[in-house]
């Protein structure tokens, strides 16, 4: 493998790119709070601040903690021949992973509590909704829930289902629990 790698690295026409795939193994359930990664536009590549073929942070805490999350890129610099032949390797500098973020959210709290409130709101026809469980004691916040809402590993690879998210009128990516305008 490691021979393979060396002749791919030294070919014009193949490009090695290490990199990662995000996992969201609740579903639903966690869409909003930790909303979805994409490609960066333009303006999210100045100055270095993301590369193209990266995903970003588009929403969510996936956006607000995309610096602390993201870590920093390795970097391999070749010299090259007139020819293409890569002559020697000029400067190489490691990944260094990003940071780990915990909250005070209750996975199977949250989990559970998205079920149950699916449930009771198309058992009454409704189709909006937004839910906050805080801990009395704290006042941590255990759920925090805006309904309806979608899969955000959908982002990272099915576009058809990509573009059914974003052309429902329920509005799934709004996320109504800390956005939405309420009366007290």
């Amino acid at each position: 493998l490691l021979q393979l790698r060396a002749a791919l690295e030294q070919s014009e026409q193949v490009r090695i790119t290490e990199s990662y795939k995000r996992t969201y193994p609740f579903g639903a359930a966690f869409g909003n709070v930790l909303g979805y990664t994409g490609f960066p536009t333009e303006p999210e590549m100045i100055n270095g601040a993301a590369l193209a073929e990266e995903y970003i942070g588009k929403t969510g805490l996936e956006q607000y903690y995309q610096q602390s999350l993201r870590g920093v890129p390795g970097i391999v610099q070749f010299e090259k021949t007139v020819d293409g032949t890569i002559r020697r390797s000029i400067e190489r500098s490691a990944v260094s992973e990003g940071a780990t973020l915990w909250t005070t959210l209750d996975a199977k709290f949250q989990s559970r509590a998205y079920a149950l409130m699916d449930d009771y709101l198309r058992s009454r026809g409704f189709r909006k909704a937004a839910l906050v469980a805080l801990d009395p004691r704290t006042g941590a916040i255990r759920a925090l829930i805006s309904y309806p809402s979608y899969d955000s590993g959908i982002f990272l690879s099915r576009g058809d289902e990509v573009t059914r998210i974003l052309r429902n009128p329920n509005s799934p990516i709004f996320n109504r629990a800390v956005q939405g305008l309420y009366a007290p």
